[in-house]
């Protein structure tokens, strides 16, 4: 079954098994101009978090390492996370204006783990699912000692947990979900206190197309893409990259909101 799932993922192989460790950390204060938030988004998306770096370790069906694409059934992995929230939501309360008045939205910072398995869920047709859990810590920052490189200094905390689900990457779709997210942020200079939210999530993958059509697996500098929930592709922004590489985007909505 392992092989006929590694045969599937083909193109997003790296970028499939380097995503989930994407798991959503959200937050951060931004006084002045902020990218992502706004562009290419729907209405509804709350905040966005775009995968800096991730580790990831790969496990066989006997639970040891391995490095063998094709007898992976398990990964796990620790990602830090950087993206913004918009001004209203969870992450980044009105209060925010007391101190900040000119702020348009919060800049976040986050520390997320990933614990997915591969399972087959129905022979006949065959139904290969790739889910599990995904949970961490994040900050909502501001501007702190130095004001010219990314802001730094926490004004609220929280942890966030759910189900990650990167089942469609099995079938050359690169997408991904989180459902049921759940979390607290506090604000201590507010007066709030682990105010509870709740969350769902989108994964969208990166992925490159050759001048035929065909998928390829993004490189630094090269040309790559989002696909949008029309089936459109857009193009991934100089500012959502890091050092080069494309990343994962993780869009954000709060229920409730």
């Amino acid at each position: 079954m392992t092989s006929i799932w590694m045969t599937s993922i083909c193109w997003k192989n790296a970028v499939t098994l380097s995503l989930l460790g994407l798991m959503f950390p959200l937050l951060a204060l931004m006084v002045g101009p902020a990218p992502a938030l706004g562009k290419d988004l729907g209405p509804e998306v709350g905040a966005v978090l775009y995968e800096v770096v991730e580790d990831a370790k790969f496990f066989d069906g006997n639970g040891q390492p391995t490095a063998v694409r094709n007898s992976v059934v398990r990964r796990t992995a620790t990602a830090w996370l950087s993206g913004w929230a918009e001004l209203g939501t969870p992450l980044c309360p009105s209060e925010m204006l007391v101190v900040y008045p000119k702020a348009k939205r919060c800049a976040l910072t986050a520390v997320g783990q990933d614990d997915i398995r591969i399972a087959v869920q129905n022979l006949d047709p065959l139904v290969i699912t790739f889910t599990g859990e995904v949970k961490g810590d994040f900050e909502v920052v501001v501007q702190g000692d130095n004001p010219e490189d990314a802001p730094e200094a926490a004004v609220g905390i929280g942890s966030f947990k759910g189900e990650g689900d990167l089942s469609p990457a099995l079938v050359d779709v690169p997408l991904g979900s989180i459902s049921g997210g759940t979390g607290t942020v506090s604000f201590p200079l507010f007066g709030i206190i682990n105010v509870p939210f709740r969350f769902t999530g989108t994964f969208r993958l990166p992925f490159s197309m050759a001048q035929d059509g065909s998928k390829g697996s993004p490189r630094p500098g090269r040309a790559a893409f989002y696909l949008n929930d029309d089936g459109h592709r857009t193009p991934v922004r100089q500012d959502e990259r890091s050092i080069g590489w494309p990343t994962v985007r993780l869009e954000i909505k709060f229920e409730g909101q």
